[in-house]
């Protein structure tokens, strides 16, 4: 998934279109790339969660599935969530499969660039903090419920993702999860207004 993001960062600095072309056009690309060496039509192709937050005259946003976008707007903490795998049936590897990129089930960034415009996506006010969020470093709310989407906020601000982070990996040894793999890919990027 390195391509779909080089090629989504690429297109950032060059285009004005909205995040979810963008999107969808990363997606055409990275496939395009990969026609003569992989099987596109494989539904349990590589897949890659996207939070997407570009600040102009308008601040723009997209989420595509789990992976939310945390804002303070006028001191409200404010969560944007793609929580449509949360809604299948179960977590069977078929039921997954057969519903992956489908209008009855969940949308990710992988084969089909439909999924770019089937991502919560729109532009927002102006906000005093923000932090992106792949769903292995949301958990400590998610899952674990060992902090609050604002003392998150608060603790990515005053300490950094490093100490999230760190938070997160302690979690899933003192508190493992019942419903989820006991470990996920954690990352986190803070953006703050604030001096």
């Amino acid at each position: 998934m390195h391509r779909l993001g080089g090629e989504l960062a690429r297109l950032l600095t060059i285009s004005d279109a909205p995040l979810a072309d963008l999107l969808a056009e990363a997606i055409e690309r990275t496939c395009s790339a990969h026609a003569d060496t992989c099987d596109l039509a494989n539904p349990s192709s590589p897949s890659a969660t996207a939070t997407v937050l570009r600040l102009r005259a308008e601040t723009e946003y997209l989420v595509l599935a789990d992976s939310p976008l945390v804002l303070e707007i006028d001191g409200e903490v404010r969560t944007i969530i793609d929580d449509r795998l949360d809604h299948l049936p179960d977590r069977a590897l078929d039921t997954v499969t057969r519903l992956r990129n489908h209008p009855d089930g969940f949308w990710v960034a992988s084969t089909e660039p439909e999924a770019a415009h089937q991502a919560r996506h729109g532009t927002l006010p102006p906000f005093g903090r923000a932090a992106l969020l792949t769903d292995g470093a949301s958990r400590q709310v998610e899952l674990f419920a060992k902090a609050t989407w604002p003392t998150l906020l608060d603790l990515l601000t005053e300490h950094g993702p490093e100490e999230l982070l760190t938070q997160v990996r302690r979690s899933e040894v003192t508190t493992p999860p019942s419903r989820a793999k006991p470990h996920d890919d954690a990352t986190a990027i803070c953006w703050s207004r604030r001096g």
